[in-house]
């Protein structure tokens, strides 16, 4: 009996820490896409609260593609007009890769499973969603792309 309590503890235990991790991921994650578009962060502020790189390419890559989705021009197009409006209303859901359908879960089959629990969802209310890498509890990519429906994600880091 005594065996049956410790294991249920240590279960808890651990249950616990996941969830605590996953929680302050996804608060992570929306905090960076709320802070995204407020022009009281900087770019070079963003990267180094938010984003994990490395060196000084992956550092200034990073800070291009934070002005480039602050660029007016770029948030003109439709999907990152209604990405950046869904935001600011806080109109969007994150996901961990445990909660994605198998669709989704289809485009990470390539990817070693260490990288698979730090994967989240972007939902947006008005456009397509996004996915999220984390890496050392910053995020390795906030952008990626699949070439077709069969193919899987690729990521895009600041490496």
């Amino acid at each position: 009996m005594k065996k049956i309590s410790i294991i249920i503890s240590m279960l808890t235990l651990f249950s616990s820490i996941v969830i605590g991790q996953n929680s302050e991921q996804m608060i992570l994650i929306k905090d960076f896409y709320q802070n995204l578009y407020k022009k009281n962060i900087t770019p070079e502020k963003m990267v180094e609260k938010y984003i994990f790189y490395k060196g000084t390419k992956g550092h200034s890559n990073a800070i291009k593609s934070i002005q480039q989705l602050r660029d007016s021009s770029i948030a003109s197009d439709d999907h990152f007009l209604l990405l950046r409006n869904d935001i600011l209303n806080e109109d969007f859901t994150v996901q961990q890769y445990n909660q994605l359908s198998d669709i989704d879960i289809a485009k990470f089959s390539e990817l070693d499973d260490q990288f698979k629990s730090n994967i989240y969802k972007v939902t947006p209310k008005s456009t397509i969603p996004n996915f999220i890498l984390i890496q050392e509890n910053k995020i390795a990519s906030f952008f990626g792309f699949q070439k077709g429906e069969n193919s899987s994600y690729l990521f895009l880091t600041y490496q």
